[in-house]
């Protein structure tokens, strides 16, 4: 296993969206690189690159880069977009700020804020939805823990 690897839980979310949608994820699964038969097993890890080039495949297999879990899809090239608004942003709150009202325009079941604590820097938070507030912080934090060595789910 290479350095960097991500919990075999975050792969399990990322496919929740096909088999909901009766695709099923092994042919998914094999072309980022991933054995399926690792769904099977706990504690397994996978690489950051199959990772990654899962959540392509997923992507591209439902056309929605939120993979499902809003009754809106995210098509396909919206978070390249979402890129393209935040690059300019002249401080790391406007980009943030640029972030919720983007999310705010695609997402109809999900939400974004943004919330200013006392003494800290800007938290980004959901509120509960019918996903579940779990399901939500583990969805915007995915990016960084599949980036962080060893981090369980």
């Amino acid at each position: 296993m290479e350095k960097h690897s991500v919990a075999i839980c975050f792969v399990h979310h990322a496919i929740a969206g096909l088999r909901a949608r009766g695709i099923a994820p092994e042919p998914v699964l094999q072309a980022a690189g991933i054995v399926p038969a690792l769904l099977a097993v706990p504690q397994a890890r996978v690489s950051a690159a199959s990772y990654s080039a899962l959540w392509l495949e997923v992507a591209a297999a439902l056309d929605d880069e939120f993979f499902g879990q809003d009754s809106r899809r995210m098509k396909c090239g919206s978070f390249a977009m979402l890129c393209h608004a935040i690059v300019g942003s002249k401080t790391l709150a406007q980009g943030l700020e640029r972030v919720v009202r983007y999310f705010g325009l695609l997402l109809d079941d999900i939400g974004v804020r943004l919330e200013r604590e006392a003494g800290a820097g800007p938290l980004m938070q959901t509120p509960a939805s019918a996903l579940g507030p779990r399901w939500c912080s583990r969805r915007l934090q995915a990016g960084h823990q599949a980036c962080s060595p060893r981090r369980p789910c």
